[in-house]
């Protein structure tokens, strides 16, 4: 709240209010003394309808007011956690939340759900109560994220799976995964007009929305997606067959006509031969490792596999290095050995 400052004889204050729809409107408050200026403000301010919705509402008409820009994850995400996540929360009106009630709910969500979930679920927490109740600051403690060990397959277990796809519809897929970096939802989204000569065009991405159907955007996750990856002639000539056999109506799913699911679930037959545990998701891991292992600057890397940043590459190397890691431990083992094996040794 602002501080009341003298007028002449009067002390005047001005403070902002926020209707139901998130507008901001500004008030004044004249009284005699600074004290009774702040006080009644204060008071105004408190009982406006904006404070009389409950946390629920409030949380409603946030997911509301953003789903026009929010990403169909983030905004499947929200929508998941005004249904799972408000608790007791939901029928508290907003004048009486409290960092007390607020950690109470994130510590029910932390015990029965990931550090992930339990994050997000205070991001939107704080984003509802910073377009409501802005003078009010809440803090929430949320659990450490484990990061998970990622797992990167080899060359030799990308030969094993490539031989168990082939011939099958997940064998161009995992190529493209893992030879050009595509995610699930931009594969299920390449239409005859991203095939070029010799590389593709990715401007398009497949996401679920709240109801957890499939909804083509016309944009890729994020705008780093958007980029051209030249491919080896092997799996250009691969697309331009497919290509060749589109049919003049269209798939609903591009030249594949698979979605993102079906991706997965024909992915998780030809894993299973090969006696892998991969994700699919891991392929896309291998491409940016197999381009650092041979010298490739990290924002070539960045850029032909849509990645923001190289900090992101950065947490795919760290996994990369272990088995080299073991394996320079093997090395210098040996090499010690072999020095000091004429030097006594101490008992």
């Amino acid at each position: 709240m602002a501080t009341a400052k003298k007028r002449g004889e009067m002390y005047r204050i001005r403070y902002d209010i926020y209707d139901e729809n998130g507008k901001r409107h500004q008030r004044s408050v004249t009284a005699p003394t600074k004290k009774e200026a702040e006080r009644i403000a204060a008071l105004q301010k408190a009982t406006t309808s904006r404070h009389d919705i409950t946390f629920g509402e409030a949380v409603h008409r946030y997911i509301e007011a953003k789903s026009n820009v929010l990403s169909p994850s983030t905004l499947t995400g929200y929508v998941g956690i005004e249904k799972h996540h408000l608790g007791r929360l939901k029928a508290v009106r907003l004048s009486r939340i409290t960092n007390e009630l607020l950690q109470a709910q994130i510590n029910e969500t932390a015990a029965k759900y990931s550090p992930k979930t339990t994050k997000n679920v205070r991001a939107l927490f704080s984003a509802t109560l910073k377009m409501f109740v802005p003078d009010f600051t809440p803090i929430m403690k949320v659990p450490v994220a484990i990061k998970r060990e990622g797992t990167i397959p080899t060359d030799e277990e990308l030969n094993r799976l490539l031989n168990a796809a082939s011939g099958r519809p997940e064998e161009l897929p995992i190529k493209l995964a893992a030879f050009g970096s595509l995610r699930r939802g931009e594969i299920s989204a390449l239409f005859p007009d991203c095939i070029h000569e010799t590389f593709i065009s990715v401007k398009r991405a497949y996401s679920q929305d709240p109801s957890n159907e499939w909804i083509l955007n016309e944009h890729p996750k994020t705008a780093a997606g958007y980029r051209d990856i030249p491919l080896p002639p092997d799996i250009m000539e691969q697309l331009h067959n497919l290509v060749k056999t589109y049919p003049e109506e269209g798939n609903q799913y591009g030249i594949f006509n698979l979605n993102p699911n079906q991706i997965n679930t024909h992915f998780k037959t030809s894993r299973k031969k090969a006696g892998l545990t991969i994700r699919f998701h891991d392929l896309r891991h291998y491409f940016a490792s197999s381009l650092h292992a041979r010298g490739i600057p990290d924002k070539t890397i960045a850029k032909i596999g849509g990645w923001d940043d190289v900090a992101t590459l950065h947490n795919i190397y760290q996994h990369s290095t272990k088995k080299a890691e073991e394996t320079a431990a093997q090395i210098m083992t040996s090499f010690y050995n072999n020095v000091t094996k004429d030097v006594p040794k101490k008992s």
